[in-house]
């Protein structure tokens, strides 16, 4: 349920965002977008139904599947510059709905916290997948680093009450690293930046 709370806001956003775009000026390129995020929704309702025994569930994730993720990124904050590089495998046992959730939870922190630059690097590095997303934000200090992890905390910032967010970005992240027996790092600098690092094994 924390999930699904979660989750929803950025995707009914999106089709708002598009859909004020179609309704002015018709423009197919938005569409595929539209119809991504329509399939997320769906896939997130569908949790809601699952038994616990069923929950985890693996569906091939592919090299393009990424590049959507990124791309839908961009609409929803034009103000942003993602660089993106992808040297994965062709195509992984990852469920796509786990994957997506990793990389919008993170970008959508780096954005949150003053990020103007965020660099999402893929690698495959001996049967695991190495997600690296950096960015040029607020950064996070030495007292806070422990906490970010906790289920509803938020960094207390001057600003906390103007940032959005209900503190399970990070939660539902170490979450699914766990759901995969891979681990995360987290290194930052107040004013500099942050930079998390995902490993997740696989099986060819």
């Amino acid at each position: 349920m924390d999930n699904i709370a979660h989750e929803f806001k950025t995707p009914i956003a999106t089709l708002k965002i598009a859909a004020k775009a179609l309704k002015i000026d018709w423009d197919r390129d938005d569409l595929p977008l539209v119809e991504r995020q329509i399939t997320r929704l769906e896939n997130l309702m569908l949790q809601l139904n699952k038994n616990e025994t069923n929950s985890f569930e693996i569906k091939k994730i592919l090299y393009k599947d990424w590049n959507d993720f990124v791309e839908d990124l961009k609409f929803l904050h034009p103000q942003t510059a993602f660089h993106f590089r992808n040297a994965s495998s062709e195509s992984l046992s990852f469920n796509k709905t786990d994957m997506e959730t990793i990389i919008k939870n993170l970008c959508d922190n780096s954005v949150k916290y003053g990020a103007e630059n965020v660099n999402i690097e893929l690698d495959s590095v001996q049967n695991h997948l190495e997600i690296k997303i950096s960015d040029n934000g607020n950064g996070i200090s030495k007292s806070e680093k422990k906490n970010v992890f906790e289920k509803f905390y938020r960094i207390q910032s001057d600003n906390i009450h103007n940032t959005k967010g209900l503190g399970l970005g990070l939660f539902l992240v170490k979450n699914l690293v766990e759901k995969y027996n891979g681990k995360i790092d987290l290194s930052s600098e107040i004013n500099v930046g942050t930079t998390f690092k995902i490993t997740l094994p696989y099986e060819d």
